[in-house]
């Protein structure tokens, strides 16, 4: 095993490379590195942000937060790529989901917009004291979600690396009863439809390849700012990847 301090080392060296023959490659056979900071630790000048007085181009949150004013003032200026754009908050908020899937016959959406949403999002509801509708079944939803544990995912509308995650049919009742507990007095918390992940093979230590499952999704906002992700888990893994959808 590796300290967190040896694993971020081991990632910046991995990304560096990759980042270094990138910008190699380019025409103008560029140079350059990739750093990890907290927002407070750039400054900000006329021409652009700076991190230990190196001009930085692209801005990539791990974990999004409080978007500076003058972070949003350079990227209004084109003065900085924001890769995950200043909107990363209201993505990440998982309810966005529960709004879609629970208005996807809505007439606010066309029939193209109606089409992409039953393709693309897991059925999914705010987890509320509430009757709701599954498969054209109204029904009571904290009964529903007890009831049909192994078909179900519970999880915080707001978290990262599936932190908080339950997996129905990974879990005993009892505990799952006590989750749906939690997330009904808490009153932030979604629960989806399980969709299994796809079967993919992906590089597995130094050289070796193995099975893994992976889950994929994409987000387009307007026409300045996109964002994707990737997550990509060994098949050995016992909890495995959850709802891809496709």
């Amino acid at each position: 095993g590796y300290s967190q301090k040896d694993g971020r080392d081991t990632e910046l060296m991995y990304l560096n490379r990759i980042y270094k023959n990138l910008l190699h490659a380019s025409r103008q056979s560029l140079d350059g590195q990739v750093m990890i900071c907290n927002y407070n630790q750039m400054k900000s000048k006329d021409d652009g942000i700076f991190l230990n007085g190196k001009r930085v181009h692209v801005l990539l949150e791990i974990y999004s937060g409080i978007v500076l004013p003058e972070i949003l003032e350079h990227f209004k200026k084109d003065n900085i790529v924001f890769f995950n754009g200043p909107i990363t908050r209201l993505l990440s908020n998982k309810l966005n989901l529960a709004l879609l899937s629970e208005n996807q016959e809505s007439e606010i959406f066309n029939q193209t917009e109606k089409e992409t949403i039953k393709k693309y999002i897991p059925w999914t509801r705010k987890v509320a004291p509430t009757k709701t509708c599954y498969r054209n079944e109204n029904v009571e939803l904290e009964k529903f979600i007890i009831n049909n544990k192994d078909h179900l995912v519970l999880k915080p509308a707001e978290g990262y690396g599936g932190t908080g995650v339950s997996i129905g049919n990974h879990t005993r009742a009892e505990q799952w009863r006590e989750k749906v507990t939690l997330a009904m007095e808490q009153g932030n918390w979604l629960v989806q439809e399980y969709v299994k992940s796809m079967d993919y093979y992906y590089q597995s230590g130094e050289k070796g390849f193995a099975s893994h499952h992976v889950v994929w999704g994409g987000f387009v906002v307007g026409s300045r700012f996109a964002g994707t992700w990737v997550r990509v888990l060994a098949s050995n893994h016992p909890d495995g990847v959850i709802n891809f959808s496709y």
